[in-house]
């Protein structure tokens, strides 16, 4: 006996979930790409330098579309109140010091992985690590007043570096395991793969830009 099965309209619709940013964001990026591409390749823009200038023309456009078209900064998801006036900074100084504790006490932990894990310092690693080296110092210094100014907007400040700078300093403030967990699992998998995608961009660079060589057998 041959039924026939009716699916509702609301099943055969796509279930994906919606993307993280726009289409414009991602024309943007692409378009940022192909001009840099373009030029690298008339001028023999090959090198590891180049590359990373590649990075900026991609992720420049996107960073701009995404503030001043699409303002994703505004978005609730964010947590952060630009409606109302920040919070004084008497009342937020103190929690911005203690995640500041926390942040850099995370850094030194990842950087300590890194010396460590001796595999980090070999083939295409090694420009992972020249990289991150110079931007330790600025990344540590403007870390100071970027927190201190965003937890001032901040629904709560209080996150995982604060977290696990409250428990590093002694404050006596009881500590959330859970955000203590997420906070190790998300900086995890940044330390993974923040130093594996460097690694990998300066060849798939000079492999793009340079023309491939004919090969006889």
């Amino acid at each position: 006996m041959n039924a026939e099965v009716k699916i509702a309209p609301d099943l055969r619709r796509d279930a994906r979930p919606a993307s993280a940013v726009s289409h414009g964001v991602g024309i943007a990026g692409l378009a940022g790409l192909l001009a840099w591409a373009l030029i690298a390749r008339i001028f023999q823009f090959s090198g590891p330098n180049a590359s990373l200038c590649a990075v900026v023309a991609c992720g420049g456009p996107m960073l701009l579309w995404s503030l001043f078209v699409d303002k994703v900064h505004r978005n609730p998801s964010t947590g952060i109140d630009w409606d109302r006036a920040p919070r004084p900074l008497s009342e937020s100084l103190d929690i911005s010091l203690t995640k500041i504790a926390g942040l850099w006490a995370t850094w030194l932990a990842i950087a300590f992985v890194y010396g460590a894990c001796r595999f980090y310092w070999s083939g295409n690693y090694l420009f992972s690590m020249k990289i991150l080296g110079y931007a330790a110092i600025p990344v540590f210094l403007l870390s100071i007043p970027y927190v201190i100014w965003i937890d001032r907007r901040l629904k709560e400040p209080r996150d995982g570096a604060w977290q696990l700078g409250q428990l590093i300093l002694g404050t006596g403030a009881e500590t959330d395991k859970e955000m203590l967990y997420d906070h190790f699992r998300s900086w995890t998998i940044k330390a993974f793969f923040s130093a594996f995608m460097i690694a990998i961009v300066p060849g798939n660079w000079f492999a793009t830009i340079t023309p491939a060589m004919t090969t006889r057998w």
